[in-house]
């Protein structure tokens, strides 16, 4: 990647499931893309729980 190149990041939520302890366990995809490149320079998924104060 050149310095000053243009970049993008997108999310995108693939799955959110209910877990046993009451929260949410949520599973993302990102993308990072450089403007004039034809493939992603990175695809990843990432997961969190989320817990929401009773």
């Amino acid at each position: 990647m050149q310095v000053g190149a243009r970049i993008r990041g997108r999310q995108k939520l693939l799955a959110a499931d209910d877990m046993p302890s009451g929260g949410i366990r949520m599973t993302y995809q990102w993308t990072v893309e450089i403007e004039g490149k034809e493939r992603p320079a990175c695809v990843a998924e990432t997961m969190s729980i989320a817990y929401a104060k009773t």
